[in-house]
């Protein structure tokens, strides 16, 4: 019944214009569209090399389907705990006597909860402290590893462009960097996994010393590639001075110009990716149907490639007017992601098999005019996508530092030494105006406001150092974009997306038996696939195998 008071009175502030509702439905899909794609399909064909192909479109509908129905549900969740918090709130003498008097109204009251509630508020209502801390947890790691990938990504791409020379190696050796290389000589032992004059490969040690194969009157030649580049940990670094100066912007709303550059980016550079992998089709030899043994990196890739799950529940906060239209918008938008990933990743993955790179941009003609365009562009996507992703990091670790009765915090915090809203990070909502910390004495505040005693030096140098810190880490696994997306997935995005909504959904409602198994279920799928994931991940950074497929049907003959 308040819901559908709530759509009356929305219906009249929006106007029953048909155009207006078109524009609002189609800005409701976006939203939803925009929060679970972003750079995401740049390693989508990578993922599905780790699954195989058949067991990849098995596992990229699963995942879907999951995620769907677990967004409805914490969606569910959100309604009944407001209506837990409207009752208690008129149950109050202050809130009883604020209705009777008409200074607030039960539909008010409901509309300030609803716009303030947030996932890390429903962690904190339905589990205690130990809620906030698992939703904090998951999404520093979730947003945090999103930057180190970008730096990782940035370095990468610029190391590509940049031109390479081919040195030959013959019985004789070639000279390479001032030294004389030979086929059988220790050098090739320190930079190759096998021997390469055998039946087996040797494999290179990537990005640097690549050997390229060539075959010209019925002879095979060896050649020794290497990039004119500068050491790759140190263009990794390149968009240091610029996340920097990012990560000092405190006022959110700033960034939209940069938000829209970002996406239309994205969107060219995802256009230009699908017309260079279309461009030439033929099926690799080396397609498999199906590869146990890193299938569970795959999970947790693609589970981080729904990265969505975190600001559901803001989206939905936002449909006034438009609620009853939020499944239809959530499948339209969930179904359409699956379909632009899945697709490009089957396309990039039947295309190069398992020589695909983890950024199937690198599979590009890289050296091409219109491939270095493309290139650039998504250089200039990612870069102004970078904070976005950091924002919800610096205003969470910022909050524990600084926050009332924290490390570096003042001791007691009043409402006067409170920052306006408009002067903080703007991405949690504030606890301190009339909203859910009024209606519920018990829930403290569980996002974090930094007063204003706190010196603006201090919170710079800790956002810098945050900044610094995701530099580092992309320097040490500047090799592991991929992998990066992996690890994200397996212990941020299966928690917040598979198995909060479930333990959500099981504390709040009195479920049949049915019920409980399919979420008992989906709970066993989210921890079995992360555990296994993350296993898989860890052993990647840990052993470091190179990545590397040869040519098949390959012949090499000795010099």
């Amino acid at each position: 019944m308040n819901s559908e008071i709530d759509e009356v009175h929305a219906e009249k502030k929006w106007g029953k214009s048909k155009d207006s509702k078109l524009l609002q439905h189609f800005a409701d899909f976006a939203n939803l569209f925009k929060a679970f794609i972003g750079c995401n399909y740049l390693y989508m064909s990578y993922a599905f090399k780790q699954s195989g192909l058949w067991l990849g479109v098995a596992g990229v509908v699963l995942i879907t389907l999951m995620t769907d129905h677990c967004c409805h549900m914490i969606v569910k969740c959100k309604r009944i705990l407001v209506d837990h918090l409207v009752e208690k709130r008129l149950s109050d003498a202050d809130g009883y006597k604020s209705v009777r008097s008409g200074n607030n109204s039960e539909e008010e009251i409901r509309n300030q909860i609803e716009c303030s509630l947030s996932y890390t508020d429903m962690g904190r209502l339905v589990l205690g402290k130990p809620g906030l801390v698992i939703v904090n947890f998951c999404l520093i790691i979730t947003q945090f590893g999103y930057c180190i990938a970008y730096f990782i990504f940035i370095g990468n791409t610029l190391y590509s462009m940049f031109p390479i020379v081919k040195y030959p190696v013959s019985s004789t050796g070639a000279v390479i960097n001032n030294a004389t290389i030979r086929p059988n000589e220790s050098w090739y032992s320190n930079h190759m996994v096998n021997d390469l004059y055998t039946s087996n490969w040797k494999v290179p040690v990537l990005p640097t010393n690549v050997l390229a194969h060539t075959k010209e009157n019925g002879t095979h030649n060896i050649q020794h590639k290497e990039s004119t580049s500068p050491p790759l940990q140190y263009l990794v670094l390149v968009p240091l001075p610029i996340f920097l100066m990012f990560a000092l912007i405190r006022k959110i709303r700033l960034l939209a110009p940069v938000s829209a550059m970002a996406n239309i980016s994205i969107f060219i550079g995802f256009l230009a990716v699908t017309t260079y992998t279309l461009i030439g089709f033929e099926v690799s030899e080396s397609v498999q149907a199906y590869r146990i043994s890193t299938f569970p990196v795959f999970f947790g890739q693609v589970t981080s490639a729904f990265e969505g799950i975190g600001v559901i529940i803001p989206i939905e906060n936002s449909m006034k007017g438009t609620r009853h239209t939020f499944s239809g918008c959530l499948h339209g938008a969930l179904f359409s992601v699956a379909t632009i990933i899945c697709g490009l990743g089957i396309l990039g993955y039947l295309r190069h098999g398992c020589q695909v790179a983890q950024m199937i941009n690198q599979n590009m003609p890289l050296h091409d005019i219109p491939a270095l365009v493309v290139s650039a562009t998504l250089i200039v996507g990612v870069l102004f996508t970078f904070p976005l992703q950091l924002f919800p990091v610096v205003e969470i670790v910022e909050g524990y530092f600084f926050g009332k009765g924290r490390i570096f915090g003042p001791k007691e915090c009043t409402k006067s030494n409170i920052q306006d809203r408009d002067e903080s990070t703007g991405l949690l909502p504030d606890r301190n105006g009339p909203e859910l910390g009024q209606f519920d004495e018990s829930v403290t505040s569980v996002s974090f406001v930094v007063p204003k005693s706190v010196a603006v030096w201090k919170r710079n140098i800790l956002r810098a150092f945050l900044v610094c810190t995701a530099a580092g880490l992309a320097v040490l696994l500047r090799n592991k974009f991929a992998y990066i997306g992996a690890f994200t997935g397996a212990i941020g995005s299966t928690t917040l997306a598979f198995i909060l909504p479930c333990i959500f959904h099981i504390k709040l409602k009195k479920l049949d038996v049915l019920t409980k198994v399919k979420d008992v279920l989906i709970i066993t799928i989210g921890v079995v696939g992360g555990c296994f994931s993350l296993y898989g991940v860890l052993n990647e950074f840990i052993n470091s195998p190179p990545d590397f497929c040869p040519p098949t049907h390959l012949n090499v003959t000795r010099f």
